[in-house]
C-alpha cells in the first residue's frame, strides 16, 4: 500500500469517475484501475463497485476511505511544511464554501491571498453549510467558511449579515421599514434548506412561535420565485440574496438578527502554512473591530 493508491481511491470518489480521477491525477484510466485493483488485492476486500455508470463505495471502502483521507491530509501537511522550511512558498489549500460566502465573502480574500502567494494553489469545494462542515471533518477540505458558532472546530470570525423577511411585492406589509416575525408567522412559510434551516428555526423559537412550513427549498432562485408567486414568505440572510430581485420585497426583522460568518479549521496551530497564510489574509480584509 502506498500514498498514491490512497490518493487514487479518494480521487475516484470525489470525481465519481475513473476517467476524471485520471485527469485530476494526470494518470491513465488503466493506471487508475490497476492501482485500485492492487490496493483491493492487498487489503483482500472490494472497495468500489460500478452501478449504472456511478461509482459506489462498499462498506469496506467507506472505512478505508476515512483512514485514507486522514493519511492524505497529514501527507499534504508534511509536504507543505517541508516546502516552507526550504523557503519555497508553494503548496495547496482546499477551501470549503457555501454559495453566499462564495459570492460575497471569498472573492476579496482569495484575490488578496493569490496576489501575495501566487505559487499556492487554491481549490474550491462549494456545497451547503452542512456539506462543507462534513468535508472539513473528513479532511476533504483544509479550511471552511461557516456560520458561527461551530463548537467542534476552531474558528476565526470575519463578518456578519442581517436576516431579512422576503415577501411578495403586493403583500400587506410590503411598505414597512421593519417587521416582526409574529406578524406573519401564521402565513405559509417557505423553508430554506441550503443549511440555514436550524438557524431559522432558532430565530422563530426565540420569538415564541413556529413557521407554518409548506415547502422546503434548497435553491435560492427557486425560493425567491415561489415567494414572488405568493406561495409563501421566507427569511434569508442578506448576503444569500441574488443581486436582482423582482416581484418581492426584503424587510429587516425586528428585533434585528444577524448571521455571523467565519473560517473554521480543525486546529489553527497544526494547520498547514498555506492555511495559516489564508487566515492572515482573511483577517486583514475583515479586521476584528468590524465583527
Amino acid at each position: 500500500m502506498n500514498i498514491s493508491q490512497l490518493q487514487i481511491l479518494a480521487a475516484i470518489v470525489d470525481t465519481g469517475s475513473f476517467t476524471q480521477a485520471g485527469t485530476l491525477l494526470d494518470r491513465t484510466q488503466s493506471g487508475i484501475s490497476h492501482s485500485l485493483s492492487a490496493l483491493e488485492k492487498e487489503l483482500g476486500a472490494s472497495l468500489l463497485i460500478r452501478e449504472q455508470g456511478k461509482v459506489i463505495l462498499t462498506e469496506s471502502g467507506e472505512h478505508v476511505l476515512a483512514h485514507a483521507r486522514e493519511i492524505i491530509y497529514h501527507f499534504d501537511c508534511i509536504l507543505n511544511e517541508a516546502e516552507t522550511l526550504v523557503n519555497l512558498e508553494s503548496g495547496k489549500i482546499r477551501l470549503g464554501c457555501f454559495p453566499s460566502a462564495s459570492r460575497q465573502v471569498l472573492p476579496k480574500i482569495l484575490a488578496a491571498f493569490q496576489k501575495k502567494h501566487p505559487k499556492i494553489e487554491a481549490v474550491l469545494f462549494e456545497g451547503t453549510d452542512q456539506e462543507v462542515l462534513e468535508w472539513l471533518d473528513s479532511h476533504v477540505v483544509d479550511i471552511a467558511f461557516a456560520a458561527l458558532p461551530q463548537p467542534i472546530f476552531e474558528t476565526v470570525p470575519l463578518c456578519a449579515d442581517q436576516w431579512l423577511a422576503v415577501l411578495p411585492a403586493n403583500h400587506l406589509f410590503s411598505g414597512c421599514s421593519q417587521i416582526r416575525i409574529q406578524d406573519v408567522a401564521h402565513e405559509p412559510f417557505i423553508m430554506s434548506k441550503g443549511g440555514c434551516e436550524a438557524m431559522i428555526l432558532q430565530i422563530f423559537k426565540e420569538q415564541g412561535c413556529k413557521p407554518e412550513v409548506n415547502y422546503s427549498i434548497e435553491d435560492m432562485t427557486t425560493l425567491i420565485s415561489m415567494v414572488k408567486e405568493e406561495i409563501g414568505w421566507t427569511i434569508v440572510p442578506e448576503k444569500a440574496l441574488p443581486e436582482q430581485l423582482k416581484g418581492v420585497v426584503t424587510i429587516p426583522l425586528v428585533p434585528i438578527v444577524h448571521r455571523r460568518i467565519g473560517l473554521a479549521v480543525p486546529s489553527i496551530k497544526t494547520a498547514s502554512p498555506a492555511v495559516q497564510a489564508f487566515i492572515r489574509e482573511a483577517e486583514k480584509i475583515y479586521p476584528l473591530p468590524n465583527h
